[in-house]
């Protein structure tokens, strides 16, 4: 599997093309980038990425998508599992966050759209979205 490295000086390049080829497609006026599990833009040991917060790095991607979306009037929608934090809430690291992304939720603009979602239970974590000023869809 390849890994994303956001910080690369070119990667968007490619990425906000296959982004705008997709809404172009669809006729979408939301993408939403998947990023499930995402730990891609977390690793402090990728190029560019080496001594920075990971909550940071993930933020910093997750505004460079959504400021790409805004400027063709599209917003973004992105799973919320990397912005709660895993042993806090007990939800652990398949449904939330333990590689310490959790503080982008801090870190990302307030236009973001949450999906929010479990795998088997209706944890009640749309609140702390909404506590930040998100938007929330709650997921099953």
């Amino acid at each position: 599997m390849q890994e994303l490295l956001p910080r690369h000086p070119k990667v968007h390049e490619v990425v906000f093309a296959l982004v705008d080829e997709v809404c172009d497609a669809f006729e979408a006026d939301a993408f939403m980038p998947g990023w499930m599990r995402c730990s891609t833009s977390a690793k402090t040991n990728a190029p560019g990425g080496k001594g920075r917060n990971k909550a940071a790095l993930f933020a910093d991607e997750v505004r460079a998508i959504r400021d790409h979306l805004q400027a063709a009037k599209r917003q973004l929608w992105l799973w919320g599992d990397r912005l709660l934090e895993g042993k806090l809430t007990g939800l652990g690291e398949w449904e939330a966050s333990e590689n310490n992304t959790s503080p982008a939720v801090d870190l990302i603009p307030k236009d973001v759209v949450i999906c929010d979602w479990h795998y088997e239970r209706a944890d009640p974590t749309a609140v702390l979205f909404c506590a930040e000023g998100l938007d929330v869809v709650s997921c099953s």
